[in-house]
């Protein structure tokens, strides 16, 4: 079965990539499926519904057929609001790496992506003591940015230790930042 031209998007392409579908947690499955219904077919069943394992990867496969695996035509991100610490604060800078955050940290940080491109959040990969995502957010662009969320894996939430390091980090970062634009 062909999966139709009309119904591949970047979206679609991002919820199936990275990804084994004998491997990925059910509710991944779900929500992909959830979305793909409301987004595209809204008040119509899944069309691939009765595929299994092998059919999703022919589904996937073309995808990659039709997009590349470098995310063409998806927007790029910014340049990182902050640098991060090699080996231990990683900016992550484009949609292929934010994808693979979140398979490995089981979590839905890849859902952040346009957030990112539209300025509003930005993701960095934490390889400290323990491993976490860390979202920062601004409200608009004229404000600070903020430890939005910060989780290790499956959602866990992130040791004292990390936050601290973290917090630490972003302030000094902060102050930088404020100091540049007073000398501007």
């Amino acid at each position: 079965m062909d999966l139709p031209p009309s119904l591949v998007n970047g979206r679609l392409l991002l919820a199936s990539s990275w990804s084994n579908p004998d491997a990925e947690p059910v509710r991944w499955c779900v929500e992909t499926v959830s979305w793909f219904r409301e987004m595209e077919l809204p008040g119509r069943p899944w069309p691939y519904r009765a595929l299994d394992a092998a059919a999703l990867a022919r589904v996937e496969a073309r995808f990659r057929k039709l997009y590349g695996d470098q995310g063409e035509g998806l927007e790029a991100f910014p340049p990182p609001p902050f640098p991060g610490i090699p080996d231990e604060i990683i900016p992550l800078c484009d949609y292929w790496a934010l994808i693979k955050e979140g398979d490995e940290q089981r979590n839905c940080i890849a859902g952040y992506g346009q957030d990112v491109v539209d300025g509003f959040c930005y993701v960095y990969s934490i390889r400290v003591a323990e491993r976490a995502t860390l979202l920062l957010r601004r409200l608009d662009k004229s404000t600070q940015w903020l430890v939005w969320d910060l989780r290790a894996e499956g959602n866990l939430q992130a040791s004292e230790g990390t936050e601290m390091f973290v917090a630490d980090w972003l302030a000094i970062n902060q102050a930088k930042d404020i100091h540049n634009l007073k000398t501007l």
